[in-house]
């Protein structure tokens, strides 16, 4: 579709639009260059829909010609600007409800005559070029079956299927959200960088300046200003609005040029999103926006009226700032409109003209529901907090009652064991862990609790026969790697055992048959100092995620099926280690198996 000159760019010289002796469009001339975006903004009936249907053959000028495929035209017809490359979507989709997505993606124009390809080689193809943008289709769904704020997705891409030279938007996607709008914008930005010309018709300030890369004005049918939107930023459109008329011809040229960006500015605060009241220094209102109107009402009469008794805060604000240069923020603040309380960021900003104060700027912007959702954010952080810290319970306890029903067994298979005793005795100690481990898990803190001085191996020797049983199930087996200088770490005893327990118990479980579990510790120097460094290595199958380190996250686990409190453990060995200065990692080995590999400060 696209022209073979499209890169001499497009749009309209000179050109007079009229109905009757009603003129529509005076003198205007206007381009789109090759993978440029060009906003045109401007109130409604000022003659934007009819400059884009001049431009997509749907109008013929009175006077002028229109630029394209590298010449100019008197006039274009809807096929010859198509043959030209410009395709064109106004804010009513041209979409049939009856036929399928792929027949409309196809359709030129209305017209389903689909050419010498079959329909399923057609489909091919579309879902092809589909796919490399990203996007899935239900290509054989009929139309109604598709939700409407789709149908412009859907008619846009039709156009870019036929890769235009200029497509033109008249307020096409103003009602469009997100996630499609974010989409269809990155799809139109790779067109663009194909060469593609966009022109953009919009109300949204907001978004012209955010995205085109020029900004064209228009007025009563005349373009009043075309500027690059990074210039726009920079204007000091507010600043405009209240310099005075001397000077004016060294700095814009001439008055008219000044007028034309005095009208520039009304326009482009008239439909800002945030509420715009500007003071003079009597503190008397001297301009407001469509937002502020709509947000106080009636009580845009004064300053003082406007924060009076109702609001005391910014009263009091308000007179501070404009009888004094200094400018004031206040955020999530009370404020009282005229339909209620709502909860707002209000900016003061002082305005100077020739380093004299001429009054000051007020901005409020309501953010009730992003505080709304803000606190309930909050809430639900805590709640997960508190879910959290109860698996956490739930998992540390299953460790001791593991051993508690191990010793059960033992007495029950035999009942009259001279070590029953002993046994028993064992038995409660864990009982007691239990209880301690719900009361350290309960009160734990990012502040480390007073330690002791731990011999980490001789707890580890220790816990191994505890699990013994476990072990000797799955035919696993424990070594022990001592230096000999001594290695203690200064940590709580139950917090030490959460550690062994829950590395050894995850090594059992993982390996299935004549697996090894070497422990060792040892004092190790390092460029930030000295470190107790106590290793965990076992002879199974390895941690099976592309990150190994992710296993210290909550709730992910590499073991096999998703038993309860899965993923728990190593989250909490990572939350003591670090809470002691420590550092954990691990790491697969060659030929089978992992390391888990404990720091703690000596």
């Amino acid at each position: 579709m696209a022209s073979p000159d499209a890169d001499a760019g497009y749009g309209v010289k000179n050109v007079d639009f009229s109905f009757g002796n009603y003129h529509v469009l005076r003198d205007v001339t206007f381009s789109v260059a090759p993978g440029e975006i060009h906003a045109l903004v401007g109130r409604h009936n000022e003659g934007k829909s009819t400059l884009c249907g001049i431009l997509t053959g749907r109008l013929a000028p009175t006077a002028g010609a229109v630029t394209a495929g590298g010449a100019d035209h008197d006039s274009l017809n809807p096929i010859r600007a198509r043959r030209l490359g410009i395709a064109g979507l106004s804010s009513a989709p041209r979409i049939y409800p009856g036929r399928t997505v792929l027949e409309n993606l196809v359709a030129e124009d209305g017209s389903f005559w689909l050419g010498w390809l079959p329909l399923r080689t057609q489909g091919r193809r579309v879902g092809g070029w589909l796919a490399e943008h990203g996007l899935s289709l239900p290509l054989n769904a009929r139309m109604h079956e598709i939700p409407r704020e789709q149908w412009v997705v859907i008619e846009t891409l039709a156009k870019l299927y036929r890769h235009p030279g200029l497509l033109v938007m008249d307020e096409a996607i103003e009602e469009l959200k997100q996630p499609w709008l974010g989409r269809l914008l990155t799809i139109l930005r790779r067109h663009l960088r194909r060469g593609m010309g966009l022109l953009m018709v919009t109300h949204k300030i907001e978004d012209a300046l955010a995205v085109a890369d020029r900004v064209t004005v228009m007025r009563r049918g005349q373009i009043i200003a075309t500027n690059p939107s990074s210039d726009l930023e920079r204007l000091g459109l507010i600043r405009l609005s209240y310099a005075q008329l001397d000077d004016f011809d060294e700095r814009f040229g001439s008055q008219e040029k000044f007028q034309e960006l005095m009208r520039y500015t009304e326009a482009m605060l008239r439909d800002l999103p945030s509420a715009v009241i500007i003071l003079a220094t009597n503190r008397h209102i001297r301009f407001v926006n469509r937002s502020a109107q709509r947000l106080f009402g009636d009580a845009l009469r004064s300053g003082g009226e406007l924060f009076g008794a109702d609001n005391p805060v910014l009263r009091l604000t308000v007179l501070e700032a404009t009888a004094s240069n200094r400018d004031a923020e206040l955020h999530a603040v009370p404020v009282s409109t005229g339909s209620g309380q709502i909860i707002a960021d209000v900016r003061i900003r002082s305005l100077y003209e020739n380093n004299a104060k001429v009054g000051a700027i007020i901005t409020v912007d309501d953010v009730s529901m992003r505080e709304n959702l803000r606190s309930r954010l909050i809430l639900s952080e805590q709640l997960s907090s508190i879910g959290l810290l109860a698996a956490g319970v739930a998992h540390e306890v299953n460790n001791p009652l593991e051993i508690i029903g191990n010793y059960l067994n033992y007495l029950r298979d035999d009942p009259s064991s001279p070590d029953a005793g002993e046994v028993m005795s064992h038995i409660e100690e864990e009982v007691a862990r239990i209880q301690e481990i719900v009361n350290t898990l309960v009160s734990s803190s990012d502040k480390a609790t007073t330690g002791e001085k731990i011999d980490a191996m001789a707890m580890a020797r220790e816990l191994s026969v505890l699990l013994s049983f476990h072990a000797g199930f799955r035919h696993v087996r424990f070594t022990f790697e001592e230096s000999e200088e001594p290695a203690h770490i200064h940590i709580t005893p139950t917090e030490m055992r959460q550690i062994i327990l829950n590395l050894m118990r995850n090594s059992i479980d993982a390996m299935d048959g004549d697996g090894l579990i070497r422990v060792s510790c040892g004092v190790e120097d390092g460029e930030d100092g000295s470190w107790i460094v106590l290793r965990f290595a076992d002879t199974g199958p390895g941690i099976g995620l592309s990150n190994p380190n992710d296993v210290f996250l909550p709730f992910t686990t590499s073991k096999k099926g998703n038993g309860p409190h899965q993923g728990l453990g190593l989250y909490i060995v990572y939350g003591i280690v670090r809470k002691y200065g420590g550092t954990i990692s691990v790491a697969n080995v060659s030929g089978g198996g992992c390391v888990f590999t404990l720091q703690f400060p000596r």
